[in-house]
């Protein structure tokens, strides 16, 4: 009987698997393999990733705490120049092309998470013309 080396990725480890004869199919091969992954004890199998964050705390926060809800809404209100320096345009320009975009910008919200608004995409690309 002929050994045959076969190696698992995810153990990094090298294991002999007993074949009858040299000339070996590729898909005996894959089950040798197989077999060998499954005998790997428990502590050599990888460990699971810790899964990232889907949504940061600072992004669900900006309802709350964002550029739209704060800052724009108060300079708009109390004093227009600082709103057209901040913007670049005035806020019945602002409002016109708001209206034109908005379908064309506009995202649905999902279960995972609420999109952007059209008004904060606007907003982030005419600040950054």
């Amino acid at each position: 009987m002929v050994g045959m080396k076969v190696y698992i990725p995810a153990g990094g480890s090298w294991f002999l698997v007993p074949i009858k004869n040299k000339a070996m199919s590729a898909q005996a091969r894959c089950a040798a393999a197989i077999v060998a992954y499954v005998l790997l004890d428990e502590e050599q199998r990888p460990l699971k990733r810790k899964r990232q964050f889907w949504v940061r705390k600072w992004v669900k926060n900006r309802e709350r705490h964002g550029l739209c809800v704060n800052l724009l809404r108060e300079i708009r209100s109390d004093d227009s120049t600082a709103y057209k320096n901040f913007i670049r345009m005035s806020s019945k320009d602002f409002d016109t092309l708001f209206h034109k975009v908005t379908p064309i910008i506009a995202k649905q919200d999902t279960l995972m998470r609420k999109s952007i608004s059209a008004a904060e995409r606007l907003t982030t690309t005419t600040f950054l013309k």
